[in-house]
């Protein structure tokens, strides 16, 4: 009953890492999920859902509802049963994560 969060920032002086960023951030939450399963993942940016997706071998993602406008919420395709939600990066509420919450933590779709 712990969550874990991963972050990274992009340097200015470091530009040939951009590209790197989402990569080597999708490995190593591929690695803890691997290791501890999880029930529920959160995903804010493009570049980041895409390449954790591609590092577990998920195929794509069920939709079910949004927590907000714009930001999906469902389940893992390819019989991985982890509820999943993906907010593009600069996209949504100041409260979009904590909307996810109440999906990722229970499956429900806060309708206000």
């Amino acid at each position: 009953n712990r969550s874990v969060a991963l972050t990274c920032a992009f340097s200015p002086f470091l530009p040939e890492m951009k590209d790197r960023l989402a990569v080597d951030l999708a490995a190593l939450a591929a690695s803890i999920l691997r290791a501890v399963p999880g029930k529920a993942v959160f995903l804010s940016g493009g570049d980041t859902a895409l390449a954790v997706g591609t590092a577990l071998d998920i195929p794509g993602i069920q939709v079910y509802g949004e927590v907000e406008p714009g930001v999906p919420a469902g389940l893992f395709a390819g019989g991985h049963p982890v509820r999943v939600v993906t907010k593009a990066g600069g996209f949504g509420t100041e409260t979009a994560i904590i909307k996810s919450l109440l999906y990722l933590e229970k499956g429900i779709f806060n309708a206000q």
